[in-house]
């Protein structure tokens, strides 16, 4: 794999599997090619209904509503107000449906290097 990756079991369930790149470097580093955050197009993810990213003191830095990550690419690139976000952890709430078309929210963090 070219980028760390953090699998997230949904539900228990096997087979049921989101990746979510967890450490994002923006800038032209050769090590890591992770240079966004986002939802992968994986066949047990339908739809997502919202996808936000809260720095640590709440403020939202980004947000993504009603898309199908597999025609879609709805990524945080590090920027907040057209500017740099300061390095440190954000949190992240994605709330999605999934082939069978039930509602799941899971949440997390992602560690922005600078």
């Amino acid at each position: 794999m070219d980028d760390d990756r953090l699998g997230i079991s949904l539900n228990g369930r096997p087979g049921a599997l989101s990746l979510l790149i967890n450490l994002i470097l923006p800038s032209n580093n050769k090590i890591l090619k992770s240079s966004s955050f986002g939802v992968e197009a994986f066949s047990h993810i339908e739809q997502v209904n919202s996808f936000y990213i809260y720095d640590r003191w709440g403020n939202q830095v980004f947000s993504a509503d009603n898309f199908d990550p597999a025609l879609t690419n709805q990524k945080w690139d590090g920027n907040y107000n057209g500017r740099q976000a300061m390095s440190g952890v954000y949190v992240y709430i994605l709330n999605y449906l999934d082939n069978g078309d039930q509602e799941n929210i899971i949440s997390g963090d992602v560690t922005l290097i600078r």
